[in-house]
């Protein structure tokens, strides 16, 4: 459901990375390891020149809203309920969401949209599979 809503709002606002909208070249940031860089730039501009109708490949394509930001939200609510793994799995996907700006070459706003679909798709999960019953009253999971 995350995926799905990512690549709708994808679809209406595609959009750059930093470093493409910073003109840094990848020579420049030689001591990272990014993963968006300027294919990014030149797949979108072939979509939107319609060289290309197709991709094959959506690595480093999104980067508006971030879906690294999104997964890490999901793995941190996913493992919350298993105490042996909660404070680890919260550790290191804080770590993904803080270096998704410098890694995957977004914006905070990318990351705070990956954030809000990420709860967005939690809450329509939990609400579409929660049992019902007919004179109206729910049943919490």
């Amino acid at each position: 459901m995350a995926l799905g809503i990512t690549l709708t709002v994808f679809a209406f606002v595609p959009a750059g990375g930093i470093y493409s909208f910073l003109e840094i070249q990848p020579w420049e940031f030689a001591n990272l390891s990014p993963i968006m860089t300027t294919d990014q730039i030149m797949r979108l501009d072939a979509l939107r020149s319609g060289q290309h109708t197709l991709i094959s490949e959506l690595e480093g394509l999104i980067t508006f809203p971030s879906f690294h930001a999104v997964w890490a939200f999901l793995f941190m609510w996913g493992f919350f309920p298993i105490k042996q793994f909660r404070f680890g799995a919260i550790f290191l996907n804080l770590l993904v969401i803080a270096s998704t700006p410098i890694q995957g070459a977004h914006y905070f706003i990318d990351v705070v949209g990956g954030l809000i679909i990420a709860v967005v798709a939690i809450w329509a999960a939990t609400r579409l599979t929660r049992p019902q019953f007919g004179d109206g009253r729910h049943v919490s999971c």
